[in-house]
This record gives structure tokens, sequence and C-alpha cells, in this order.
């Protein structure tokens, strides 16, 4: 249980750490590079899994790489400065900006302005380019600037409390259900397939990278919306497909048993039935690894600031629950194995048609209390 709470935690601070200094141009090709690496992961874990005899070791040894790299990272990491800039902080806003700026090569301009809404004054300082030093470091300092220190902060009950999140928060949560039942089940069905179930997770884990690269792409190209509605609609194409393939003659048949050779390149039918339902499910992992990843972007970009942590937590849980849903889908596929696509299927498709109804967030501004939000939502309708 603590693992599970400290794995979901660090994953969700990463991505919006990663993601909220990022601009609207670059900020969805920046959130999708972070998730190669929980690809990769799965693949050497499929590795490690076949190497290692217990699962008690297997946990030991894959967390030896998360305690070293954690005590490392940790001299390293820095504060966003978009949230420095809500809680009135603008020095240290400004101290992460200049330290971005010197790993890249550049210099924070002389004379700037940084200004941030508030929910009930605004954040407004004219930064003086002077120099201080600050433990052997040069930053900008802010002098004779006239900042509201009021700290703006916000909650998952303000969530439900304003009505444009309130109903972005509702159709997320059931995105987030489906999206998660769909991914885990394809994952977990390849109990099902009667192929080798090693080599089935490290290839489901492969087919993810592509889906990374071309969301990434089109994220930029299509916008959130069309894309996620894109990849939510082929999972449930190739999960029907899926279920429509007839089952095979002999349950419990693996590949891993079967030798090939040149002379016997003829597949038998049943290994061409497991074979068929293994490239639905690993174009169905495609879809659903580039729809599961974009939710980060997409629903970091739908909330402010002041409760973007909050609402992604609350999304996520409910991904939780799709995660312990998916594998009583799984076991259905005992009784006919065309039952956990089929369902897939329908979960895909119900999903892709309510993401019609959430709105657009394609270069558009990370808005930082309810009160901005609330302006653009007027100023848009």
């Amino acid at each position: 249980m603590a693992t599970g709470i400290s794995a979901g935690s660090l994953g969700l601070s990463s991505f919006v750490l990663a993601t909220e200094p990022i601009g609207p141009s670059k900020r969805g090709a920046v959130g999708m590079s972070t998730f190669y690496f929980f690809s990769g992961g799965i693949m050497l874990l499929s590795g490690l899994a076949l190497l290692t005899p217990s699962w008690r070791q297997l946990c030991i040894v894959s967390s030896i790489p998360s305690l070293v790299y954690g005590i490392l990272v940790v001299f390293f990491l820095e504060e966003s400065p978009r949230w420095y800039l809500v809680q009135g902080r603008v020095n240290d806003a400004m101290k992460v900006l200049a330290s971005i700026a010197r790993w890249n090569g550049k210099f924070i301009p002389e004379d700037i302005t940084v200004t941030i809404e508030k929910e009930e004054d605004d954040i407004e300082g004219s930064i003086q380019h002077e120099q201080e030093d600050l433990q052997g470091e040069s930053v900008p300092k802010l002098q004779n600037s006239q900042v509201t220190h009021h700290q703006a902060s916000g909650t998952i009950f303000d969530v439900f409390r304003v009505h444009p999140t309130r109903i972005r928060m509702f159709i997320m949560t059931f995105i987030w259900l489906f999206v998660a039942v769909v991914y885990y089940g394809v994952s977990l069905n390849v109990s099902n397939l009667g192929t080798n179930l090693y080599l089935s997770v490290l290839l489901n884990a492969l087919a993810e990278m592509p889906a990374f690269v071309l969301t990434a792409i089109c994220l930029e190209k299509y916008g959130r919306k069309r894309v996620l509605i894109f990849a939510l609609l082929l999972g449930a194409v190739c999960c029907l497909l899926g279920s429509l393939v007839p089952e095979h003659e002999e349950n419990g048949v693996s590949n891993y048993h079967l030798t090939l050779s040149v002379q016997d390149f003829v597949l038998s039918k049943t290994v061409n039935g497991s074979v068929m339902r293994l490239v639905c499910g690993m174009v169905a992992i495609f879809a659903m690894a580039g729809a599961y990843n974009l939710l980060y972007i997409y629903t970091a970009e739908l909330f402010p600031t002041v409760v973007r942590n909050a609402a992604l937590g609350f999304t996520s849980q409910a991904a939780q629950i799709g995660a312990i849903v998916a594998p009583m889908v799984v076991v259905l596929g005992k009784l006919h194995g065309s039952i956990p696509f089929a369902s897939f299927s329908v979960v895909s498709f119900l999903g892709g048609l309510i993401v019609f109804k959430l709105p657009e967030t394609l270069h558009r501004p990370l808005y930082e209390t309810f009160e901005g939000l609330q302006r653009s939502e007027r100023i848009r309708n």
C-alpha cells in the first residue's frame, strides 16, 4: 500500500513539475516525452521477471534503481516557478527562472514585468536586473515592486464549486476510468491469449513507444480533443476486431513451448487465433497508451494552477479504480475469449463519445486561478 501511494504521488508530481514551466507551443511534446521511461520500465520489468525466480527478489531488484535515483535527483530539483508566482513568492520564481536560463546558456532580461492573475488581487511586479550574492549565484532581484503577497490556494472541493471545472471534472473522471479499464485490461488479457506471457508484455510495452511519438506530433497539429477521440475510437475498433476472432480449439496451448522451423513455417489454427488477438491487443495498447498519457496533458491544461495537482490526483484515482476493475473483466475470458475484448470495445467507444463535451486547449495558456478560467469561459461563450 505504501509503495502504491508513493509511486502514484511521484508520477503525478513529476509530470506537473516537468510541464508547468513549459510554454503552450512545446508543452505537449515535453509532456509526452516523460512517458517513454514508463514503457521502458515495463520492458525492463518483463526481463527481470523472467530472470528472477521469486516475486520478493523482483521487488528488491526493481526498487534499487528508484532508491539510488531518488537520492541523487533531490539535489537538482527546483520548485515550479508558476507555483511560486501563485503563492506570491516572485523572488523565488525569478531564482528558478534564472537557473533555467543559465542551464540553457541564456539570461533574464534586465527589465521585465511579472504579472499573474489572482482571484481577488493581481500580482504585478517590475523586476529590475540587479545582482545579489546568494550562495555564490547571481540571480535577478525584485526591487521597488508592488506585489500582493496574498496566497492563492484551492482544494478539490473548489473544483466542484465552480461550474466550468465541475463539468470538466465529471467528464474527465469517467474518461480516466474508461481509459484505465481498457489499457490495463488489454495488457492483462495476454493471459487469455495462449502466448508467452513475458514476450507478450514486452511487445505490448514496445507498442507504446511509437504511440508517444505520433501523439506528440499530432497534439500540436490536431489538438488534444481530436487526438483523444481518435485514440479511443481506434482502441474500440481494435478490441471489437479482437472479439470477433474465433476462439482457439485447445485452451491453454502456449506459443512458448512451440518450436518452428523453416520447413514448418505454417502456423496451426490455434496459434493463428492467438497471434491475431495479440496483434489486435498490441494496436489497442498503442491507441490507449497515447490516450492515457495524453490525459495527463489534457487534464493539466483544463484546470487552473491552484488545483492542478488536486485535479490530476482525483482523476488518476478514477484510473486506479479502472485498474481494479480491469482484472475482473479479464477473468471473464475464462467463460469465453471474446468477452474481455468486447467489453473493452464498448468502454473505449463510450469514452470517445463523452470527449466531445470538452473544450480544446491547444495553444491556450495555463490559467492560474478560477477567476482567469471563468473569465475565459465567458469570453469563449
